[in-house]
């Protein structure tokens, strides 16, 4: 079983957004390597949380829960339809910004996005098949 410290050192590496434990502490500061257009993992994550609060319809912004401890993202929902166009929306962003060579690896980051910070989905159906 992975340690909270284990997770987040996959999601570092294997992502280009910062860690969760990225906002726990405000001081924190990511370092990123500037390129032509890329965006620092601070400004990709901005970018997506806002775009899901957009879509969902909710009037809330990234600087209204960056600060916030506790599970924010559980305050709030959207619809499955919603989600699925916030992930197509985020993989497009993801692969213009950050020029990632397939649509699968922008995929499984947009997948970690909505695994970290993704508004829970108020139409879900689960079946047992």
């Amino acid at each position: 079983m992975l340690s909270v410290n284990d997770s987040e050192n996959l999601w570092c590496e294997y992502s280009n957004l910062p860690s969760p434990s990225a906002y726990v502490n405000s001081t924190t500061k990511i370092k990123s390597t500037k390129m032509a257009k890329k965006k620092t993992p601070e400004e990709n994550a901005k970018i997506l949380i806002d775009k899901m609060f957009e879509i969902a319809g909710h009037d809330v912004k990234y600087e209204d829960i960056v600060e916030r401890k506790d599970n924010w993202f559980w305050d709030w929902t959207m619809t499955m339809a919603q989600r699925d166009e916030w992930m197509e929306w985020g993989v497009d962003y993801l692969r213009k910004t950050n020029k990632y060579t397939t649509k699968k690896q922008a995929e499984i980051n947009m997948s970690w996005v909505d695994m970290q910070w993704g508004l829970k989905v108020s139409d879900y159906e689960h079946t047992n098949n």
